[in-house]
């Protein structure tokens, strides 16, 4: 009897052992994937997606181009592209409040990217992405910020800094990070890389990816040490930042906007009025009008040397109620400079959760 029940009970773990085997296979193509810390970011391949085209997410799916790229059954709340896929913030609901994942997407297969990320930025060129991970090493006070660069061509991560981040004995960092916020703040056109640090008012640092070489920008006067060229990070899918005076580029910084350039540098776009794209020429000022005929404007990433994507619409309801329905309508257009004019690529419905090619949702009520 002992022999028969326990041949019984192996029979029954075997069973249970088989089914939950075929679950989980079942399951997995549902799942995270997570890459491991120190192991490559899990790019492969040659660059699929390095030319500039109409990017856009919008739920569960990536367009670009005319390529429709799943990463479901997650929400994309924020997009970062660069030539060997996307960074991808995705959260589980469509809610504002839902729990979100930064992931990286390969253009197949999606994994977790591992830590606490935040500010993910790419290089102009390409080659490189950073950004800020709130799970760093432990120290006394707990786990502290750290500063990770990524070379895309391997995955490998080529910087990972965390220097003046706090963390010592009685350090609370909670405090401490509401107030010095460890920021990483992108790549220069030199492809260097800039971050914000904890100590201080916030020192800014850069490093040159290719050889790890690090230096103060900004120092305090305690540390002494000469301030080298500013430089200026910026965000590739807009362009080099610029100060503009009633449309102009200009070096005064405190009697002008903030804007950006066209690829090329001819054009600037800016002004203080939300919703509305404003360009000029960038050594005259002159307005360039644009014909797209709506009542609301939104950059959408650049389609070439002298054109560009937006989004137009007239119907934009400010309020964010979760069982309303979203009616927003709107259209995405190709602009080129300089005469201005505007065609149709097509319509989108439900704008609230539109993520442009610049990478945050368009209306995050």
């Amino acid at each position: 009897m002992r022999t028969a029940r326990t041949g019984g009970g192996r029979r029954h773990r075997v069973v249970l052992l088989a089914a939950a085997a075929v679950a989980l296979v079942l399951l997995v193509p549902f799942l995270l994937g997570r890459l491991a810390p120190d192991d490559p970011l899990g790019v492969a391949g040659a660059p699929r997606f390095g030319e500039s085209r109409l990017t856009w997410a919008q739920g569960s799916t990536i367009h670009y181009g005319e390529q429709r790229l799943d990463v479901g059954p997650r929400v994309v709340r924020t997009m970062v592209r660069t030539p060997y896929g996307f960074f991808v913030d995705l959260a589980r609901s469509r809610g504002p409040y839902a729990e979100a994942t930064m992931a990286f997407f390969d253009g197949s297969r999606t994994a977790e990217v591992p830590g606490d990320v935040s500010s993910v930025s790419v290089s102009p060129d390409g080659r490189y992405a950073g950004w800020v991970d709130r799970d760093g090493p432990w120290r006394p006070a707990g786990r502290i910020a750290e500063i990770v660069v990524v070379d895309l061509e391997s995955g490998a991560a080529v910087v990972r800094d965390h220097d003046h981040m706090g963390g010592g004995f009685g350090d609370d960092l909670t405090a401490r990070y509401s107030e010095l916020e460890p920021t990483f703040l992108g790549f220069d056109a030199d492809g260097l890389a800039y971050w914000l640090d904890a100590e201080g008012h916030g020192t800014r640092w850069r490093v040159d990816p290719a050889t790890g070489e690090k230096e103060l920008v900004e120092p305090d006067p305690e540390r002494r040490k000469v301030q080298p060229e500013l430089g200026e990070p910026y965000n590739p899918s807009l362009g080099p930042w610029t100060w503009l005076d009633h449309g102009a580029v200009t070096d005064d910084q405190f009697s002008g906007d903030r804007g950006f350039l066209s690829p090329d540098r001819r054009f600037a776009f800016g002004g203080s009025r939300p919703g509305r794209i404003q360009v000029t020429a960038a050594d005259t000022g002159r307005p360039v009008r644009l014909d797209h005929g709506h009542r609301f404007s939104y950059f959408a990433g650049w389609l070439g040397e002298d054109s560009f994507a937006a989004l137009v619409t007239d119907d934009v309801d400010p309020v964010y109620e979760l069982d309303a329905r979203d009616t927003s309508v709107g259209v995405l257009m190709e602009c080129r400079l300089p005469t201005g004019r505007c065609t149709t690529i097509r319509q989108v419905d439900g704008l609230r959760s539109l993520v442009l090619g610049t990478g945050e949702l368009t209306f995050d009520f």
